[in-house]
């Protein structure tokens, strides 16, 4: 072995199984540790490229099985190709100790409903020091610009503080912030890209918002599209709920120093009822009504509470029923009462039998009205209707009467039925009737179906385009069939006209199926024949 630069030979060794054996001085032992290192690296790199690139404490498990003393692997490039992962977080242990030193803020949507009033997304805004998190409702992404302008002229003026950074990622939402931000001063921090991890305070504080949210939807029965309003209510509430990161206190109270208000707090979507005597139009109205209840007003020291009309109302004077959930009460009532409101048909009952029917008053007990079947009190009820159509008016069922509430409608029938009317039958004969079996009744519908009038000649045809088509269809039927050809007219030949017959087509419940028309020939123009062949003879 000799030196580059100098070619001065250093050592001299024996070659051996295909290595070198150097023989140096007895105090060059330094020569020989340095050879030792560099054969052992090579041959653990050499194991750990056999192994399948294992890690390094199992390749030095397997180093000590075959002999080979264990050393460090140099760098293997290959190993990253095939084995790079995403490196763990760590949670951060820094909390600002000023307000608004720090503002976490992330944009939620869109939700897969659009809310009441058809917002698609909200984004929220964390103080870092005190926790406490103001939301506002987008209908577009774009919205979150002017909700951030909003929002920071309202704490920086509440709180006598300015903004020092804001956290959030990079989505598309924010990227128009950091001019706004670059030009007041503000430190605009934000995660790589696709590493939501790196705002994970505020991707936190959506999962929070959210179970919340569904939470009290789930417990109120409500439908998804008052989320916005869970959400609302929900953010309300986690201000005032206590945490272990401030150590027992609220947002609300380490904002504001001071403890929130828990007496003010009522179940979310529970029954309400509000003070209405100033929204009445007349002196007999109700003064409240049951309504529900969807939270806290932002800008009002009240309740919100929906009414069943839709309309939304705040207000304070409100009394709470909060074991009541009365949503399908309100929006969806009962579908038998719909029915009967609705109904515009005439079912006539049809029984072997008429059966007077009248209504009873337990006030006028003596004084019966006069008894009348039930299809007469129908026809009647129909002529009353028509006379008084100019005055007033009427339900669009003639047989159907819509009373208020408290009124004697609600009385149970009483049947009225006369000796003179129904016969006592004295026969010893076991009938149905004296079983009392009852056969259901049988119910017909009526309805009225319009006339179509039948054109009597082929101009009166031709008037309408709908049987102008139908002897259209027909003539090009003939055509393509080939019904007739056409010879030159002789004067000796009696020639048949012909006529176009028109008709109707009907479904089975008589509307029209369509318009039929038929030419044929006038048979009864051809000239009389005298003699017949018959296929069969006189016996």
């Amino acid at each position: 072995m000799e030196d580059i630069k100098t070619k001065k030979v250093l050592l001299h060794g024996i070659l051996h199984n295909g290595l070198y054996r150097f023989f140096g001085s007895p105090g060059s032992s330094v020569v020989n540790n340095c050879a030792f290192l560099t054969v052992n690296k090579n041959l653990s790199s050499l194991w750990h490229a056999r192994l399948g690139h294992p890690a390094q404490h199992t390749l030095q498990k397997v180093l000590q099985l075959v002999n080979v003393p264990a050393q460090s692997v140099e760098f293997c490039s290959s190993c990253p190709l095939g084995k790079s992962h995403a490196l763990p977080f760590h949670s951060s242990l820094h909390n600002s100790t000023h307000v608004l030193d720090l503002i976490h803020t992330d944009l939620w949507g869109p939700s897969p409903v659009k809310s009441t009033s058809g917002y698609s997304y909200y984004v929220h805004f964390m103080d870092d020091c005190t926790r406490f998190t103001w939301i506002y409702p987008l209908k577009i992404k774009s919205d979150a610009f002017p909700a951030f302008l909003h929002f920071k002229k309202f704490v920086e003026n509440q709180f006598s503080s300015k903004i020092k950074r804001v956290q959030s990622d990079w989505g598309g939402e924010y990227r128009s912030f950091k001019p706004f931000l670059d030009s007041c001063g503000i430190a605009f921090q934000h995660s790589c890209p696709h590493v939501h991890e790196q705002n994970g305070r505020a991707e936190r504080k959506h999962r929070h918002i959210i179970e919340m949210c569904l939470t009290l939807l789930a417990h109120s029965n409500l439908p998804h599209r008052f989320w916005w309003d869970a959400c609302e209510a929900s953010v309300f509430l986690i201000n005032r709920l206590p945490t272990r990161i401030l150590k027992g206190l609220s947002p609300y109270e380490k904002l504001y120093h001071k403890p929130p208000d828990y007496s003010l707090l009522r179940v979310f979507g529970c029954s309400c009822f509000p003070y209405l005597r100033p929204y009445n139009s007349h002196k007999f109205q109700f003064r409240s009504e049951r309504c529900l209840f969807l939270g806290y007003s932002s800008s009002h020291k009240g309740y919100k509470y929906l009414h069943k009309s839709g309309r939304l109302y705040i207000t304070r004077h409100v009394v709470f029923n909060e074991e009541e959930f009365p949503y399908h009460m309100l929006f969806f009532p009962s579908s038998s009462t719909d029915r009967s409101e609705s109904s515009s048909s005439i079912f006539l009952p049809t029984p072997s039998l008429s059966i007077s029917t009248s209504f009873s008053s337990p006030n006028l007990s003596q004084d019966k009205s006069p008894s009348m079947s039930v299809a007469d009190s129908a026809h009647a009820s129909s002529q009353s209707n028509s006379s008084d159509q100019s005055t007033s008016d009427q339900s669009a069922s003639p047989s159907l009467t819509t009373s208020p509430p408290g009124s004697d409608s609600h009385l149970p029938l009483s049947t009225d039925i006369s000796e003179s009317e129904v016969p006592l039958n004295t026969h010893p004969m076991i009938t149905r009737s004296k079983d009392g079996i009852v056969m259901k009744k049988v119910f017909v519908a009526t309805t009225t179906v319009p006339t179509i009038e039948i054109p009597k000649t082929v101009e009166l045809a031709l008037k309408d385009p709908q049987w102008r088509e139908a002897m259209e269809m027909e003539y090009k039927a003939l055509i393509r069939t080939g019904t007739w050809s056409l010879v030159p007219a002789s004067s000796s030949h009696n020639i048949v006209g012909n006529k176009w017959i028109f008709s109707i087509k009907k479904n089975s419940d008589g509307s029209v199926s369509r318009y039929k028309a038929r030419l044929v020939a006038k048979g009864f123009k051809q000239m009389p024949v005298s003699t017949l062949m018959r296929p069969t003879s006189d016996c």
